[in-house]
């Protein structure tokens, strides 16, 4: 079956006035765990279970209203079927898509925590250490009466739902020297869970590691300056994962002023902060106590 076959489509996106509120009933579950034997140390996992219906979404012709249309039990009576036409040769016409409230939502998932802090002997300074992991078990989206999809490490063009993605944070203080490294884990993707072992050359993305690091001085409460390696090995997202860009892979780190000597983008930012007198209604400045 043919959609269109003369690009460009002319079509109409809009409001809509008779959104409603989204509604939502969440759960949460968790143990946190503070070990005497090691003083300063942090432990948690938590549950979480989200279910949201009455989901604002904005449907697409291809990959929701057609959907909706073509899969919904009461086809072609189903609302989405009004919402294109079609000529005498099968071929869509025109379109009418905009924001309704459509969506189902279901969402569960694992949450691991662990943070420790240590002051370090004599003046060696202090280290601070976190990691986060959150193990994705179920994500559920259904847009208007088109079958449910599990998200669940697929890879699209406006999200990204990995089943299971962390961070590493290590923090360094010393007097005025800071040192910060943070590791961004992201788990492997498919580009369509429906797809079978045959269906593409490709099924999708391997799993990614990003490294970013700051180098900080602060010489006095009002100045600070701070050095700012974002992907610290100028690690290339892996191939061919800007085939979808919902996992952040078109701009995996934050640009600044421009590549360093390693190629990674690299940035320096001193800080001033100064405060000013303060000034009375009579407008003139206020006599220290």
């Amino acid at each position: 079956m043919s959609t269109w076959s003369t690009p460009p489509l002319r079509g109409l996106t809009s409001g809509n006035i008779d959104l409603t509120s989204e509604t939502a009933e969440s759960r949460t579950y968790g143990v946190v765990l503070r070990p005497r034997f090691i003083p300063r140390l942090n432990l948690s996992v938590d549950f979480v279970e989200i279910n949201l219906s009455n989901a604002i979404e904005q449907l697409n012709l291809v990959e929701e209203i057609l959907d909706a249309c073509y899969d919904s039990a009461n086809y072609p009576n189903d609302p989405s079927c009004s919402q294109f036409t079609r000529n005498a040769a099968h071929q869509i016409t025109g379109f009418q898509d905009g924001f309704v409230n459509a969506g189902l939502l279901d969402f569960s998932g694992v949450t691991f925590g662990a943070d420790w802090s240590v002051h370090m002997p004599g003046r060696w300074g202090g280290l601070q250490l976190r990691a986060n992991w959150l193990d994705t078990h179920k994500l559920l989206q259904k847009i208007g009466s088109a079958s449910a999809n599990s998200l669940v490490g697929e890879l699209g063009t406006t999200f990204a739902a990995p089943h299971g993605k962390g961070v590493i944070d290590v923090n360094y203080r010393n007097g005025g020297f800071e040192w910060y490294w943070q590791g961004l884990y992201t788990g492997p993707f498919n580009f369509d869970n429906k797809d079978t072992a045959n269906s593409k050359n490709i099924p999708g993305v391997s799993h990614w590691w990003l490294v970013n690091t700051t180098i900080g001085y602060e010489f006095t409460r009002s100045f600070e300056t701070r050095l700012i390696i974002n992907n610290v090995a100028n690690k290339e997202p892996p191939f061919p994962a800007l085939a979808g860009i919902g996992g952040n892979f078109a701009s995996p780190e934050p640009r600044c002023t421009g590549p360093g000597s390693s190629g990674a983008p690299t940035c320096c930012r001193p800080r001033i902060t100064f405060s000013l007198p303060a000034v009375s209604a009579a407008g003139y400045p206020r006599r220290p106590h």
